[in-house]
């Protein structure tokens, strides 16, 4: 059976670091040969040293390629200038949400300034957040914000990273809290264990592309003892809810 695939964690451009092919065509090649009908994008500089540009360069790339959508990358040193770049996106036809990334901006997902834009960002859209949390304490401050934002899907991306089982555990009962597993580290069946704790409606798929090969993740769903139907939720399904289809 083929299943439609949503990716709602992805990356443009490069990182500076070494890693994979960072360039635009190896992305698109990556997408397309993975079978991704359409993949959430954040940008890397935006992420890493340019707020506004890095948002800028995402959303001019992006509009002539159907099948990428576009997350606006937000910093809780920069509120104001936060708020101003979704207001600049938030009615684009390809904008699908927020991406912030706590471990670099060093300030806990639970800070004041990440209230302050979360508080204006509700008053205008519901669409998903993407919150970096590789660590326990990461999901732990992203849990203690989602429950002050209950109109808002916020999205743990990475899972916890190691400690995914106290991660999960911790966020059961956080009906907006939603789980993306995308890391470079082969844990036995994370997927069904995180299903059978907080139910399949909770589950996204993500990739951390151009980071990681985006087969590492399909090969995480494909090989969870979970059924057809939870494979689509995740796949597709749950992510298509979120942006209301």
């Amino acid at each position: 059976m083929t299943l439609r695939r949503i990716d709602v964690h992805a990356h443009y451009g490069h990182w500076p670091f070494a890693s994979t092919d960072h360039s635009f065509p190896a992305l698109l090649a990556m997408v397309h040969e993975a079978g991704i009908d359409q993949c959430w994008l954040s940008s890397a500089k935006a992420i890493t040293a340019d707020l506004v540009e890095g948002n800028r360069e995402l959303f001019e790339r992006i509009e002539s390629h159907p099948e990428l959508a576009g997350q606006v990358v937000i910093n809780p040193h920069f509120v104001r200038e936060s708020i101003e770049e979704i207001n600049k996106y938030v009615n684009h036809p390809q904008f699908v949400g927020l991406k912030t990334h706590p471990t670099y901006c060093a300030e806990s997902c639970d800070s004041r300034g990440y209230r302050e834009i979360f508080d204006a960002y509700s008053r205008i859209s519901d669409k998903p957040i993407l919150v970096h949390c590789f660590l326990l304490g990461e999901a732990q401050a992203l849990i203690r914000m989602a429950a002050d934002f209950l109109s808002l899907p916020f999205i743990m991306a990475h899972l916890g990273g190691a400690e995914w089982k106290a991660a999960v555990e911790s966020a059961a009962d956080i009906s907006n809290i939603y789980f993306e597993p995308a890391c470079s580290l082969p844990l036995a069946d994370k997927i069904a264990y995180a299903v059978r704790c907080a139910g399949p409606e909770r589950f996204l798929f993500g990739t951390d592309l151009t980071l990681l090969d985006p087969w590492f993740s399909i090969g995480m769903v494909e090989s969870s003892q979970i059924n057809e139907e939870t494979k689509h939720l995740i796949y597709s399904g749950n992510a298509l809810r979120l942006l209301g289809h």
